[in-house]
């Protein structure tokens, strides 16, 4: 078969599983990525370091892709898609996986500091500190008030470690 001919059964493929996802109840659609998921998981267990590096290249070219013809709504609801699917993971998981997971961020990020260039760096705490002051902008007053008490109890137990390791 040409490759014309293979491209234009490919697309018609995919347009008629997005045809029938259309008309999918909530229920199938769940079951369908239930299936989809423990699938790739089967097949990640054996593949190699370098199918591993391409399949990772790939999804983060398509995800890309689908970000800039995004609509401002449907990146707002991939967004709070994100945040709840986030939030109700961090609800279910153990005090070790949550420190395991915070631990994996810290030192992601202190590696990615001790590489950046001093704009990098600039344009990091520039925009974090944006996120944070538009964060508080829409907060309610209970929600600040939570945050100012988890701060303090950081605050605290920070001074507590520093005062354990220099004594």
């Amino acid at each position: 078969m040409s490759q014309e001919k293979k491209d234009a059964q490919r697309e018609k493929e995919r347009l008629s599983k997005n045809a029938k996802r259309q008309v999918e109840t909530n229920e199938e659609s769940a079951q369908r990525r239930k299936i989809n998921c423990e699938c790739m998981k089967r097949r990640c267990l054996f593949e190699t370091q370098e199918e591993s590096a391409l399949r990772k290249k790939t999804n983060r070219d398509c995800m890309a892709k689908q970000r800039q013809t995004e609509t401002e709504e449907q990146g707002a609801k991939r967004k709070k898609t994100m945040q709840e699917c986030v939030t109700k993971q961090r609800q279910t998981e153990t005090e070790e996986q949550g420190a395991k997971r915070k631990k994996t961020k810290r030192d992601c990020m202190a590696k990615q500091r001790q590489t950046e260039t001093e704009e990098q760096g600039a344009n990091r705490k520039k925009t974090m500190q944006e996120c944070v002051t538009k964060q508080r902008q829409t907060e309610t007053k209970e929600q600040g008030a939570k945050r100012k008490k988890t701060d303090c109890e950081l605050k605290r137990k920070k001074r507590e470690t520093e005062t354990k390791e220099k004594g």
